[in-house]
């Protein structure tokens, strides 16, 4: 068992090391996304009647929305690898379990989306100004919220590099999975919005687990009023990551097994 853990540390002090290298330009992604954001919301905002509560939910939203697309960049090169570089060969012959090496990648893919979400909260903090107290941030169910996000998101996109070709993952993802999910996500309006316009379009978007990401977040952020609670949002987001971690040790790990 302790000889698995340290070839799982291994592999993601690796990851990690490689991570180091871009953490300059994720940074620099960081600030030109949410100054991007804030532009273009400062004037609607201003000019258009877009108000204050519609300007900070677009903000949160599309700080949300960047979860997919770094997990997106990261099942992309892995996708790579397992058709062209396959540095997974290398893994498998390692005296590590076929769940050692999936928790291990589980690892790398949440340090990764970590390192490159979390600042967009701090710049999104500092443009949102006074619109975003620190005082009425509920923290303690931010970071469980966050981390298991951070945890299903990678989950699901180990889930689907295992399950499709990378022919396949690099026409078909984003218009199949990513821009419905997206979409159908809440990540530009708020649900309780929503259900005031469409209840039936509303409710049919509680299907998508990224509406409960998106609303808890804002819910966390800015209170519980005008958004889904996220004392629901917590346990149902924990719910879908158990689920997705589930597929991905106990089916995903058959088809390794049995060959990639």
């Amino acid at each position: 068992m302790w000889g698995q853990a340290r070839i799982i540390y291994a592999l993601v002090k690796r990851d990690i090391f490689v991570l180091r290298k871009g953490l300059r330009d994720d940074l620099i992604n960081a600030i030109v996304k949410v100054t991007s954001i804030y532009i273009p919301l400062g004037v609607l905002s201003q000019y258009f009647g877009f108000t204050t509560d519609m300007a900070r939910d677009v903000m949160i939203g599309a700080v949300a929305s960047a979860f997919l697309s770094r997990g997106f960049v990261c099942a992309l090169i892995d996708s790579f690898d397992m058709s062209e570089a396959r540095f997974i060969d290398y893994k498998r012959t390692l005296p590590l379990s076929t769940s050692g090496m999936l928790i291990a990648s589980l690892c790398s893919y949440v340090i990764t989306l970590i390192a490159s979400t979390f600042p967009l909260f701090i710049l999104a903090k500092v443009y949102l100004g006074t619109f975003m107290p620190l005082s009425g941030i509920q923290w303690i169910a931010f970071f469980i919220l966050y981390l298991a996000s951070m945890i299903f998101i990678s989950a699901f996109f180990l889930n689907i590099i295992f399950c499709f070709s990378f022919e396949w993952f690099k026409f078909n993802i984003w218009l199949r999975i990513l821009i419905p999910m997206h979409s159908l996500g809440c990540f530009m309006f708020s649900w309780k919005r929503l259900y005031t316009v469409s209840p039936f379009f509303a409710r049919v978007l509680l299907i998508n687990p990224f509406t409960f990401i998106a609303e808890g977040l804002r819910a966390a952020l800015f209170g519980n009023d005008k958004y889904i609670s996220v004392y629901y949002c917590v346990p149902i987001v924990c719910a879908w990551t158990v689920v997705v971690v589930w597929i991905l040790l106990r089916y995903v790990r058959k088809r390794i097994e049995s060959g990639i």
